[in-house]
């Protein structure tokens, strides 16, 4: 398609702590509750390095826990964390501090009273939380996260707790943000922009949400909303690559993280090798569209410009490597044309194939590995020393028939926690694999009236 900047509700702000893109060898934990555990946000980021930076190995952490809090979770600092030895962590808890049940149009005096004791707990659990993390990692770059909101609006089957986001969640969000200009870090402020971005959508249909169906967890959709809102906190680059051609002088003009050699006549048209050196963020799903539709995602992050100039007057079918991907005007092709969400192009196939084999990895990392330290963190919490086996195996055999989540899922922990090596040994196999798919590689692209 040609690139034109599309009419939009956001745009990428002014930032007062700013901050960089992960570079090599960086080591993320994305520490927090089950938002992060489900690890829908993260893997969005993630897949957009692997293919952004095709040459960097960054390891990303699941250090999210479902139904923890800013207090629950000190805990497990040192096993979560401080043992993955990070460069970066990301913080984000709140939506479990905040009560949301508490929460009603006219709420009685025994739910304002809990109110009030949840909010002063949280301004007071966070910078406990932000100093026990510094002590154990002074060195890390830190991002605190603002909670993602609680969908109190939108027209779904499920009931809401009123309020809850526009009074709760908007109390704990200013917390965050008090914490990060006292303590220094990145604010990734996941509240407001979501919140924002709801409203304005329920406006034309009233049962969009960013939500999910449960009115906290974010779908895929929603996670992507989140990463975008991250990786422009990191300012994150915006191009896949930019490349420039003069047809009548057979030259490139200009070329950023791209390469371009063998520009010639073939067929009556033109022809040249295009070698990038990224790959394009596959974000063209139709599940996304509405949201990359109505904000500045690919402008601000999914850029992949390609402009030949000089073209005769008329209609150009653009080839590569022998398929046809797209028929665009040699007005278009002057001004650019951007391939990012062509799923026609080898290129994009490549990065679904990239993000396919990640999701995999997430998906087992989430699941089967991060479930066994879930659960650790549920027994310990219960005073079950998890680091004696008789012990955890008379706790399990004491839930059976119990139907809590982590009661269901405690006899998986018998079966898979002497497995672990096992699990960590296929997810290494797992990312080396994305390794090998993700370096980009020339194609030929072809051009005829």
């Amino acid at each position: 398609m040609k690139y034109t900047i599309p009419a939009t509700l956001f745009s990428l702000s002014i930032l007062m702590a700013i901050a960089g893109p992960f570079k090599d060898g960086d080591r993320v934990v994305c520490f927090g509750d089950s938002i992060t555990h489900n690890q829908y946000w993260t893997r969005h980021i993630d897949n957009y390095y692997l293919t952004r930076f095709p040459e960097a190995k960054i390891m990303f952490f699941n250090g999210g826990v479902g139904g923890d809090t800013a207090s629950g979770c000190l805990s497990r600092l040192d096993e979560d964390v401080t043992q993955k030895r990070p460069t970066a962590i990301t913080v984000m808890f709140g939506m479990n501090d905040v009560g949301i049940s508490q929460y009603a149009e006219k709420p009685t005096s025994v739910q304002q009273d809990e109110q009030k004791r949840r909010y002063a707990a949280y301004q007071a659990n966070m910078p406990a939380l932000a100093a026990k993390l510094k002590m154990g990692n002074p060195d890390a770059q830190y991002y605190w996260f603002t909670p993602s909101p609680y969908d109190d609006t939108a027209t779904i089957e499920k009931p809401a707790y009123a309020k809850a986001n526009s009074v709760g969640l908007a109390r704990f969000a200013e917390v965050v943000r008090d914490l990060q200009k006292a303590r220094g870090g990145t604010l990734v402020d996941m509240w407001k922009p979501m919140t924002a971005f709801n409203l304005a959508q329920q406006k034309k249909s009233p049962t969009f949400t960013l939500c999910g169906k449960d009115r906290v967890h974010p779908p895929l959709p929603g996670a992507l909303f989140m990463a975008w809102r991250f990786l422009l906190e990191q300012h994150a680059p915006c191009f896949v690559s930019h490349t420039v051609i003069d047809a009548p002088s057979k030259a490139c003009l200009a070329h950023d993280n791209s390469e371009v050699y063998d520009i010639g006549n073939k067929g009556g048209g033109l022809s040249f090798i295009l070698h990038e050196k990224a790959l394009p963020w596959p974000i063209a799903d139709e599940s996304y569209a509405r949201i990359v539709a109505n904000t500045t995602m690919a402008r601000d992050l999914n850029r992949e410009i390609l402009s030949v100039k000089g073209l005769e007057p008329g209609m150009w079918k653009l080839s590569i490597d022998g398929e046809l991907v797209l028929t665009a005007s040699a007005e278009d092709f002057a001004a650019g044309i951007d391939l990012a969400d062509n799923a026609l192009t080898p290129m994009y196939k490549q990065a679904l194939a990239v993000v396919k084999k990640n999701d995999q990895r997430a998906s087992l990392e989430s699941g089967k590995y991060r479930n066994l330290y879930a659960f650790r963190w549920f027994a310990s919490r219960r005073n079950v020393d998890v680091n004696d086996w008789n012990a955890v195996t008379a706790f399990i055999a004491s839930l059976k028939g119990k139907t809590g989540w982590f009661e269901k899922m405690s006899p998986s922990y018998l079966e898979n926690w002497p497995k672990r090596a096992e699990i960590e040994a296929e997810l290494n196999k797992l990312r080396e694999e994305t390794y090998a798919l993700n370096k980009p590689v020339a194609h030929t692209f072809s051009l005829k009236k």
